[in-house]
């Protein structure tokens, strides 16, 4: 835990809440005010390895809570709070670094599309983390822990096996494509699957 002590001494105490928490949200209005007009800056990839590290940690220590029902036994029936694992996110790690004062989503976007190249040397690390996120959904995903077909899409499994089937012929290589390409033939798709479900 060295380097989750030294991100604490980084951002002067440890942020006390969690979501779903009393409080919580009344702190990040208060705090993310601040944020929002003085954001501070990642030092190195070091310190987003770290910050990565924390929210991994974060996420699987504070698991979502769902309603079930007892199936069987003297108590059949009866509704109980049980945990639901959380999956890893480049959202919920900007939503992480803005409670850290580094900004949000679209410091997150800037770091991994590496934008204007202003972050050359952090492009190895966006990979583990990207990669680390992958084998969690991935993964959950394969243990019915998180839903396949959820999953598949956030992994950009399903949209990539339908328009190859789709395009067969165009030869096209999906595998060198950009996200923002594969998205905006995605919504092409989309709209053609629309436009065919009208005739």
């Amino acid at each position: 835990m060295e380097n989750k002590d030294r991100i604490m001494d980084w951002d002067g105490e440890r942020y006390p809440y969690d979501p779903g928490e009393a409080g919580y949200w009344q702190r990040r209005a208060r705090d993310g005010q601040e944020y929002l007009t003085k954001p501070r800056s990642l030092s190195s990839p070091q310190m987003l390895w770290e910050l990565a590290c924390l929210y991994f940690e974060r996420v699987d220590t504070t698991p979502l809570k769902k309603n079930d029902f007892i199936r069987g036994g003297e108590r059949a029936g009866e509704t109980v709070s049980v945990d639901a694992a959380r999956p890893y996110t480049w959202t919920g790690f900007g939503d992480f670094l803005f409670e850290k004062g580094i900004g949000g989503r679209r410091v997150v976007e800037n770091y991994r599309q590496n934008t204007g190249r202003k972050y050359d040397e952090y492009i190895e690390v966006i990979s583990q983390i990207e990669q680390v996120m992958y084998t969690n959904k991935f993964d959950g995903a394969a243990v019915g822990t998180f839903a396949g077909t959820v999953m598949t899409k956030a992994l950009g499994l399903a949209d990539i096996v339908i328009n190859e089937n789709r395009n067969h012929d165009m030869g096209l290589d999906y595998s060198k494509l950009s996200a923002s390409a594969l998205e905006e033939i995605a919504a092409l798709q989309k709209e053609q699957d629309e436009k065919d479900s009208t005739k």
